[in-house]
């Protein structure tokens, strides 16, 4: 169960946090973690869409 936590948590925190969610993308983009990074971006991206409509914005 911790495995699967310290797994999506980057996932939860870009979600949650979009900014910090694209920066950790472009880190991990630089590392060459493409498949990473496009799924941390995609979770983002996913997150700002769910504070613009919980915000009413």
């Amino acid at each position: 169960m911790k495995d699967r936590a310290a797994t999506i948590f980057p996932y939860v925190v870009a979600a949650a946090l979009p900014l910090a969610g694209l920066v950790l993308a472009a880190a991990w983009a630089l590392e060459k973690r493409f498949s990473d990074a496009g799924l941390v971006a995609a979770s983002s991206l996913l997150g700002a869409l769910a504070w613009s409509i919980l915000l009413g914005a």
